[in-house]
């Protein structure tokens, strides 16, 4: 099996911060959410971080990180989500 996959994240503009601190919004701080073919929560807190394969399907499957507060609100710019979209192959 391939080994997992490591995932870093360049983030401007935006602190990351530990879980279970509240977040500034005044401030861009909070958390990078993962979201794993629209089923799997992931909460991350630093500009690093390891996918399990085994948190993936066999085959395609679809990423999509987002930044989002303590409060578990999602960043907008103009009303729209900021995100990425990844499609990652799992052998």
């Amino acid at each position: 099996m391939s080994p997992d996959f490591n995932l870093e994240f360049d983030v401007k503009n935006f602190n990351l911060i530990p879980l279970g601190k509240h977040s500034n919004p005044n401030k861009n701080e909070g958390h990078i959410l993962i979201l794993v073919n629209n089923k799997k929560k992931i909460m991350v807190t630093t500009d690093t971080f390891v996918l399990k394969r085994s948190l993936l399907k066999k085959g395609k499957n679809e990423i999509f990180i987002m930044l989002m507060d303590s409060d578990h609100s999602l960043y907008t710019n103009q009303g729209s989500i900021i995100y990425v979209s990844k499609r990652i192959y799992n052998k």
